[in-house]
């Protein structure tokens, strides 16, 4: 079947988009002249202009993609849509609106890693991984912040002291939910869900620790996703916890160092041409000596 104006629905954060993109560059080897319409989480899903021919990039929150969860839409022009959602609201929709081929296949694994996964819901083959890592400079970037507390490596700032005169933060701009613990804590309202929040403005300061010192080391502040993807690709090597900048850093070809603890890298892991994983069911267990010859390793 000829694919040329696809609508694809994928409403996820970062690091789970990441894992979609071998699947977006597979479509576009077997479909030259496939362009890609993409709905869902819209900051996320700019990454996609990296790798592959995008067309147009909408939130699935704005209309008129929001009233697919629960009507179809007129005037949705495309001959063919994928949609990677376990629900099948919207793809039900998306067919009653006209769209003649509509695909949905529910995104997560039963067995495997997610990229595989989402290649098999298409029947696609892995494509080469991509190498857009042109280095220019002797940065580290370390970014030591995820989705969850629980994912967040205990020791950076004794990683910090090892690794002087090159390391970059970057500290990226909190999510919804984050940003409503950041602003309990600072009215001192903060419940037992928020313990271990470390806030993007003092990610190192929490009870009984002083802060690191912040101005000894350059520190990048609210990037936009190209701008962190600029600074992935010019240096020298990349330490992060299971994130979206981690995974965004392997697969751009960046040296990854990537620190796991309570998720299965063999189905969650960071794919990439120079992604190390270290991996201990908890992340306490990961020395900053295994990191820093981890780093060393990627030099030899």
């Amino acid at each position: 079947m000829k694919i040329r104006n696809l609508l694809v629905v994928r409403a996820c954060a970062i690091g789970d988009f990441v894992f979609n993109l071998p699947a977006l560059t597979a479509l576009e080897r077997t479909h030259a002249d496939a362009r890609f319409t993409l709905v869902g989480n819209a900051s996320a899903l700019e990454l996609a202009r990296e790798f592959v021919a995008v067309k147009k990039i909408y939130s699935i929150e704005s209309p008129p993609w929001s009233r697919l969860f629960y009507e179809p839409v007129s005037g949705l022009e495309f001959d063919s849509s994928i949609v990677w959602m376990k629900d099948e609201t919207i793809a039900g929709n998306l067919r009653l609106s006209g769209i003649p081929n509509v695909i949905r296949r529910d995104p997560f694994p039963p067995h495997g890693h997610a990229a595989d996964h989402l290649l098999r819901t298409l029947n696609l083959d892995r494509p080469p991984l991509p190498d857009l890592w042109a280095p220019d400079s002797d940065d580290v970037v370390i970014h030591p912040g995820s989705g969850s507390p629980k994912k967040n490596w205990p020791y950076f700032e004794e990683l910090v002291d090892r690794l002087p005169n090159v390391v970059v933060f970057v500290p990226l701009p909190l999510g919804e939910a984050a940003r409503s613990r950041e602003a309990r804590a600072r009215k001192g309202e903060a419940s037992k869900k928020d313990e271990g929040f470390r806030s993007s403005s003092n990610l190192w300061s929490s009870p009984g620790t002083s802060a690191l010192r912040l101005p000894r080391r350059p520190m990048l502040q609210n990037l936009c996703l190209p701008e962190v993807f600029h600074h992935l690709r010019r240096c020298r090597a990349y330490i992060g916890n299971d994130s979206g900048i981690t995974h965004l850093a392997a697969y751009l070809g960046c040296p990854t160092i990537a620190l796991f603890g309570p998720t299965y890298p063999r189905v969650w892991g960071p794919i990439g041409r120079r992604a190390r994983i270290i991996w201990k069911s908890k992340l306490e267990d990961i020395t900053v000596d295994e990191v820093v010859q981890s780093l060393d390793a990627t030099h030899t």
